[in-house]
């Protein structure tokens, strides 16, 4: 997929999710992307829309240089790409597995 990187952030913290006692971390990159609103006319669904609409892509902490490769090592480094176009694309579990810059 093809969008405009327009900001990234690291987000680190805990949750309590609904139902449990147990508190879960939670360490990621996310990626705010923007990208043109895609058309959908199904007999079931119809989607109508002009412009860009934003989509947020992450993925672990840990798997940062994995998904930039040698260009980015840390999040300041992806500043100069803000305002860029880039590929990105997901895993089979939805995480953001690579980027081209």
């Amino acid at each position: 997929m093809k969008g405009i990187l327009i900001g990234a952030m690291h987000k680190r913290g805990s949750f309590v999710p609904e139902g449990e006692e147990k508190a879960r971390e939670y360490n990621n990159i996310v990626l705010i992307l923007q990208k043109p609103i895609e058309l959908v006319s199904t007999p079931e669904r119809s989607v109508q829309g002009v412009g860009y609409t934003t989509v947020e892509a992450k993925t672990p902490y840990e798997n940062f240089n994995n998904v930039f490769g040698e260009a980015v090592k840390s999040l300041k480094d992806l500043e100069k790409y803000i305002g860029t176009e880039v590929s990105y694309f997901f895993n089979d579990k939805g995480k953001l597995d690579s980027v081209l810059l």
